[in-house]
Order: structure tokens, then C-alpha cells, then sequence
């Protein structure tokens, strides 16, 4: 069995860390996405609001995210992992595979 892990999500980014690199030399940035939406709960919409933290790896991100600025919105495919494994409890951010810019233009999209 090969369980699932997907997460697609929208936001609006609230935060870019200033990117650093693994090693290996590889570019890492955080950004923090904020998410309202509305989502079936039974028979009815539940208003949901959230504050995510999306870990985004690799330089072939780069295109996007040296356009991206605090307010954009932007849509986000990856899975779920711990934010800290030297810690006891389990927070979890969000790792992106594509990371799409949101406009009215066409969108640009940086995927794996």
C-alpha cells in the first residue's frame, strides 16, 4: 500500500524568509500563506481561515518566486511533512512540488 500525501491549496503570501541553501548547495525558501475559504461540513459551508508555512525547494522555483511579493496570491501543490524533527510535537508545513503565481494573466507555473 502506498499511502497518499497531496496537499493543493490556496493563499495569499503574508511572508517570504530570505532563501538559504542546504550543503548541497541547493536554494531553500519559506514563505507563510494565508488561506480563507469556504468548505462542506456536513450540509453546510464552514468558513476556514489558516496560516500555512510552505517550504519551497530547488532553483527551479526560482522564476516564480523572484516575483512574488507579500499580498500575491498564489497556489500551491505538494504534501505534508513535520516542520521540526528534533521536536516532540507534530506541526506541519506544507513542502511545494509547483508553486503557481496567481493573475489575471497566464499564470507562471515552477513545478518538478
Amino acid at each position: 500500500m502506498n499511502p497518499v500525501n497531496r496537499v493543493l491549496i490556496d493563499g495569499t503570501v503574508l511572508s517570504i524568509a530570505e532563501t538559504r541553501y542546504s550543503p548541497a548547495g541547493v536554494p531553500i525558501t519559506k514563505l507563510v500563506l494565508s488561506h480563507c475559504s469556504k468548505q462542506p461540513e456536513g450540509d453546510r459551508l464552514k468558513q476556514v481561515q489558516c496560516q500555512v508555512t510552505v517550504q519551497v525547494i530547488g532553483s527551479e522555483h526560482a522564476p516564480v518566486l523572484a516575483t512574488l511579493r507579500e499580498g500575491d496570491a498564489v497556489s500551491i501543490q505538494g504534501f505534508l511533512l513535520r516542520n521540526a524533527y528534533r521536536e516532540d510535537h507534530a506541526w506541519l508545513k506544507v513542502q511545494a512540488l509547483a508553486l503557481t503565481k496567481i493573475s489575471n494573466q497566464p499564470a507562471t507555473i515552477s513545478s518538478i
